[in-house]
């Protein structure tokens, strides 16, 4: 059987490239490769967690992994050289040993992957990425709105000073001059991957401006909406399904269920609350909530993000509010709630496609969570609490209007990306 491995960044990469594996297990065997930039993008209890929900999702799933290179000291250029030749010396190792025929991963712009599907491609091995996130405004806006973007988020991202911008310079001469690093445009898709499957048109085209090849992508939606739509018909053909999901997840269908999807704001990505004032958001959002839906009207339930960690919410359960791991379905949890409430997430795209009732929140009045309407077609997003008060009354009068304009996507995406895995898109 051939092998396909995929190439996660993090938790939610694995989840989402999980829910292809039941159609391509049947002709490939499976893996996932975890690569330094996983390791060092990650703590060793994320990597930890990542492995072990591969080992629990009733799959045979082959893991391979690829260390970073230790070293006891550092010499300029030397040890970085040194590092990377490490790394290709491994990358030809796994090629060799593992033989797979085809890599998936979800970006080919960074270092690691970049040199992974370059090899690969000179041993015929076929190379793709898969968007499932949102794409961070970040990553394609000008310098200029970079440094509004860092100033908003309180945060200097660094800003290197001249020898160490030369330094930079020097090393990304390096890297290219030793055919070490091949990127026509450094965005995701701008890389070594022969495909790309994005989301929606806004995607490919925002993409396309900044120079990606349009010849390299093409349009499969999101492999959960397809999960959540698939459930939503179980729902509706069988009513002790919706019942037994119901029990499973702990929700009481006699009464309004509310989610509250959470956002991390005090993470190394995004570190602009303290621990207490991100809880605070919640604690917020719950005591409003409670001013039009007591507890027999209505359950809050709060799912939290995949670089969260639970023991962080659990000071809410005193309050009532069920909590939800990171590793709860996403797709199960939406399909059963009443309300679905959040900011960016990608998520947001699930309850769209789902026709559910929404409410969408920048209580912290982030740009870069502002900026994102375009990629959800989300009309307006709420900026304070007496604002949320109000959306919460109107959904209580039945009288919320859709906060977003009709999805889009493609109600057959898992077909669409295997599609895309198989080559079989023009």
């Amino acid at each position: 059987m051939k092998k396909l491995y995929f190439i996660p960044n993090y938790l939610g990469a694995v989840r989402y490239f999980m829910k292809l594996v039941p159609v391509l297990s049947k002709k490939y065997e499976i893996g996932f490769l975890i690569t330094p930039k996983t390791i060092l993008r990650n703590t060793q209890a994320q990597v930890n967690e990542m492995i072990d929900y591969c080992k629990k999702s009733g799959h045979n799933i082959n893991i391979y992994i690829i260390k970073p290179k230790k070293t006891t000291f550092s010499i300029p250029f030397i040890s970085i050289i040194r590092t990377w030749y490490a790394y290709k010396k491994s990358v030809k190792k796994f090629l060799t040993e593992i033989n797979p025929s085809k890599l998936i991963g979800d970006e080919d712009n960074n270092f690691y992957n970049n040199l992974l599907f370059y090899e690969a491609t000179k041993k015929d091995i076929d190379t793709l990425l898969l968007q499932w996130a949102t794409i961070s405004k970040s990553l394609i806006i000008s310098q200029k709105d970079k440094q509004r973007f860092q100033k908003e988020m309180k945060k200097d991202l660094y800003t290197p000073g001249l020898i160490h911008r030369v330094y930079i310079s020097i090393i990304d001469f390096l890297s290219k001059a030793l055919g070490l690093y091949h990127v026509s445009v450094n965005q995701i898709g701008g890389g070594t991957a022969s495909r790309l499957g994005v989301i929606n048109q806004y995607y490919y085209n925002l993409l396309k401006s900044v120079s990606v090849d349009e010849k390299k992508m093409a349009i499969v939606g999101s492999a959960d909406c397809s999960v959540a739509l698939d459930i939503q018909n179980s729902f509706e053909k069988d009513e002790s399904y919706k019942k037994n999901l119901a029990q499973k997840h702990g929700i009481n269908l006699n009464k309004k269920n509310i989610v509250i999807f959470s956002t991390p704001y005090n993470t190394q990505e995004i570190d602009i609350l303290s621990d207490v004032e991100q809880i605070n958001i919640y604690i917020t959002i719950n005591k409003l909530i409670r001013n039009e839906f007591n507890k027999e009207e209505a359950d809050i339930l709060i799912k939290i993000h995949p670089r969260e960690k639970l023991s962080l919410y659990k000071p809410l359960e005193k309050l009532g509010i069920k909590l939800y791991s990171k590793v709860t379905s996403n797709e199960e949890i939406i399909c059963l709630c009443d309300l679905y409430i959040e900011g960016s997430s990608t998520t947001n795209f699930t309850s769209i496609a789902m026709n559910k009732d929404c409410i969408f929140i920048n209580l912290v009045r982030l740009l870069g969570v502002e900026e994102s309407k375009e990629d959800f077609g989300i009309k307006k997003f709420v900026h304070s609490t007496e604002e949320l008060l109000e959306k919460i009354q109107l959904y209580k009068q039945n009288k919320l209007p859709k906060q977003y304009h009709a999805s889009t996507l493609p109600t057959n995406s898992i077909e669409k990306i295997i599609n895309l895995i198989e080559n079989k898109v023009s």
